[in-house]
């Protein structure tokens, strides 16, 4: 007989697989999983829990005034706003969940794991296909500097956050796994991201490999709070300086990868766009510092700022920030959370990640790692 705590579970695994590809999203299906997962979460804790105590009790108290400052934010988009709301009460609601029913934390990472290497076979099918016929079969490809493959999701920056994402953790994470398979799945996650063409990807997950295995950040909350002061205080003097910025960028960038003047002023106009957005956008947040509603942020300004700080901030308020980032506020004891928020922190400077459901997957790696390995076992 299947139980509440493991169909819990179970939507849970569809939510983190299914809800990233973009299908799902378009017809707002990932939506539909999203309230549905946060409902039957609720109705475990009031009818079937054994009461909820452990690490993370203190978060009881903050859930009304919680709400009660998201109903400030919400707009037209009924729908929308219920949504997104029920995406940042899953950050209250499935530590208890977790904590009370004590479920195995592999398993779920394990399945994620397995998902996406299907995922990255079919892409790699594609990339193939591409070479010898000419064009893509399963999914879609735009050419801009380099052929750049999207897959099933959303474009081909969003896949090579996602397999950058868990490259990091399998490589550092010790899964039950074959050597051979690893290495495998390993191979397979790093060619999407290049496959992905993005430079961001490709650059961070890097430099998160790299931090990762050379130091640890001791305290996880110290990464937000940078990007966060990056996001409204080093902007706003990029775009002041901007000429003197951009002949330093052209030197560097021209000297590194030898790329022709034309190429070097569109990647720099690119961030220039976004980063005067940001910049836009930071001033109408300290006007309303409650949010403004669902996906309003195009509804202001002709340009989004592909940057989820100012994102959360703007659609929610700086409180819901602050809650969201309060989500890695936890001591590093694996290189795994440590190289994967060191990425994701850093990401979210440049994409909207806090649209994607995986990003929620972070998260869950950042409270229940250590927490739930001793977990009951789903089978």
């Amino acid at each position: 007989m299947l139980s509440l705590n493991r169909f819990v579970f179970f939507v849970l695994c569809v939510y983190l697989t299914f809800g990233q590809l973009e299908i799902f999203i378009a017809y707002k299906i990932t939506n539909v999983i999203q309230i549905t997962l946060l409902s039957l979460i609720f109705v475990y804790l009031i009818f079937v829990g054994k009461g909820i105590t452990g690490r993370f009790i203190y978060i009881v108290p903050l859930t009304i005034p919680l709400l009660i400052l998201l109903s400030l934010a919400v707009g037209v988009n009924i729908f929308g706003d219920v949504s997104r709301i029920g995406f940042f009460l899953l950050f209250i609601a499935v530590p208890f969940f977790v904590s009370n029913c004590r479920l195995k934390f592999d398993v779920l990472v394990s399945y994620v794991i397995r998902f996406y290497t299907l995922i990255s076979l079919l892409i790699v099918l594609d990339f193939l296909a591409y070479i010898f016929l000419g064009r893509v079969v399963l999914f879609s490809v735009v050419v801009y500097i380099t052929p750049r493959f999207s897959g099933p999701f959303n474009d081909p920056n969003f896949m090579g956050f996602i397999f950058a994402l868990l490259f990091l953790f399998v490589y550092f994470d010790k899964q039950d796994m074959s050597f051979v398979r690893r290495k495998v799945i390993l191979l397979l996650f790093a060619f999407c991201v290049v496959l992905s063409g993005s430079a961001t990807a490709v650059l961070l997950s890097s430099f998160s490999l790299i931090q990762a295995r050379i130091f640890k950040v001791r305290y996880t909350f110290i990464k937000p709070v940078i990007c966060i002061f990056i996001s409204f205080v080093f902007v706003p003097v990029f775009v002041e300086f901007k000429d003197e910025i951009h002949s330093v960028f052209s030197v560097v960038v021209s000297d590194v990868f030898e790329l022709e003047q034309s190429l070097i002023d569109i990647k720099f106009n690119s961030l220039l766009f976004r980063y005067e957005s940001v910049y836009a956008a930071v001033g109408l947040i300290m006007e309303n510092p409650f949010g403004y509603g669902y996906l309003t942020l195009l509804d202001y300004l002709p340009r989004d700022t592909h940057n989820s700080y100012i994102g959360m901030s703007f659609e929610y308020g700086v409180v819901m920030l602050l809650v969201i980032t309060l989500s890695l506020f936890s001591i590093n004891k694996q290189k795994s959370i440590d190289s994967i928020t060191t990425f994701t922190c850093l990401s979210a400077l440049f994409l909207n990640i806090h649209y994607m459901p995986i990003y929620f997957f972070v998260v869950i790696i950042c409270f229940f790692n250590n927490y739930s390995r001793n977990g009951e076992v789903i089978k």
